[in-house]
């Protein structure tokens, strides 16, 4: 997936370009992975980011450029078939465990989330799963085995801790404003 400038505050995309290790490239060769670079001014584009690096002016003209550009994306769109990955989900889960494939449900939902207070926006997809375990008896009733994975990398502790931390490092309010 294509990086975008709507993840990023101004600041934060100045230390980008200043971090850039090869400051000999261009502008659109270093931002080429960028979804609005179609948007920039070629006279920017053409630019090495040595040129651009130290100057705040012009880092700020190519950031409202690209911001300008283009409007930020309206939906999350899918690498692949929601129902072909959500079976594939499922089998990965029952190659590990004896599940009850029957009562297993998966689902995949996307979303756009929007910070009115700093305009920063992105998409987002969150899969999740539960299978009922076949290999459990009675004595195991109500049992969970949370497996947890954040950018497809799964936490060395199961991710139980992503999402009960005492640092809150992932939660949610619904609609009340209750976490």
């Amino acid at each position: 997936m294509a990086d975008s400038v709507y993840y990023y505050k101004p600041g934060v995309f100045k230390q980008y370009l200043r971090t850039i290790t090869d400051q000999s490239i261009l502008v659109s060769d270093a931002l080429g992975g960028f979804r609005e670079i179609r948007s920039l001014p070629k006279r920017l584009r053409d630019l090495a980011v040595q040129q651009v690096s130290d100057d705040p002016k012009l880092i700020e003209e190519i950031f409202q450029s690209l911001i300008s550009g283009m409007q930020p994306e309206s939906r999350y769109k899918l690498p692949y078939d929601k129902e072909e990955r959500q079976n594939e989900i499922i089998d990965s889960i029952a190659e590990v465990f004896d599940i009850d494939r029957q009562n297993t449900q998966c689902k995949i939902v996307t979303g756009i989330y929007k910070d009115d207070k700093t305009g920063q926006q992105f998409p987002y997809a969150v899969e999740i799963a539960i299978a009922p375990r076949k290999d459990l008896g009675v004595e195991n009733a109500g049992k969970v085995t949370f497996i947890g994975s954040v950018n497809d990398t799964p936490a060395i502790d199961g991710g139980e801790r992503y999402f009960q931390s005492d640092l809150c490092v992932y939660k949610w309010t619904d609609r009340r404003g209750d976490h």
